[in-house]
């Protein structure tokens, strides 16, 4: 009985370590709440996770989403908010870069908010930077992303190899931008195999007369 026992608690035990909200990788330094943490570290909803300077960390966020904050970054992971029908998660990209790969599905639905802006995943692979004091930088990799400014009702869809800035309350156009081919986006491996070296405050360009057909 006792055998039977211990092997229920450690199958139970790893069902739930499969279900939890987790730090899966990390180089250099994090803290959750202002707290040290370390690689594996559990992650409650309403965590606050901020990345040191020249530090990486992948996030697993269940059902389905995966985050990838680089240096400098602080991200607040949100409690869903569940109806009968849907479950809501959002992550709120208070300053930083952060990777993000989520599936939309019929019963989940994930949303970034930063500053300005509100990026709706519709089963996608994206990135988004709020490092700029004035905007907001996204573009996508896979599927599609709707995104509505704070001050808009609507919104726009931006397709695989788009991206936008948005520097006003107005929507801005989706555009294919150069500086998106140079992005990292695996989320698995060494950190040499997934750190992502594009530095946004370098690419100080005329964002409207660089886009390409």
């Amino acid at each position: 009985m006792a055998k039977y026992l211990l092997i229920l608690i450690i199958l139970v035990s790893t069902a739930a370590a499969a279900t939890e909200n987790k730090i899966a990788f990390l180089k250099g330094k994090a803290w959750i709440n202002g707290k040290q943490a370390n690689s594996k570290q559990v992650i409650q909803y309403g965590d606050s996770i901020k990345t040191g300077k020249d530090s990486l960390a992948v996030l697993i966020v269940q059902p389905g989403a995966t985050l990838k904050l680089k240096s400098n970054s602080e991200m607040i992971i949100k409690k869903p908010r569940i109806s009968k029908t849907i479950n809501s998660q959002s992550f709120i990209l208070k300053t930083g870069e952060a990777f993000v790969k989520a599936q939309k599905t019929k019963t989940n639905r994930y949303f970034v908010k930063s500053k300005n802006a509100t990026f709706g995943v519709r089963g996608t692979q994206f990135f988004v930077s709020a490092i700029k004091k004035d905007n907001v930088w996204m573009c996508v990799n896979e599927g599609s992303v709707a995104v509505k400014t704070q001050a808009s009702k609507k919104y726009i869809v931006v397709n695989a190899g788009e991206g936008v800035v948005i520097d006003s309350p107005k929507l801005p156009k989706a555009r294919r931008y150069t500086w998106t081919k140079n992005l990292n986006w695996k989320m698995n491996g060494s950190y040499n195999e997934i750190k992502d070296s594009t530095i946004i405050e370098n690419l100080d360009y005329d964002i409207e007369n660089f886009d390409y057909d």
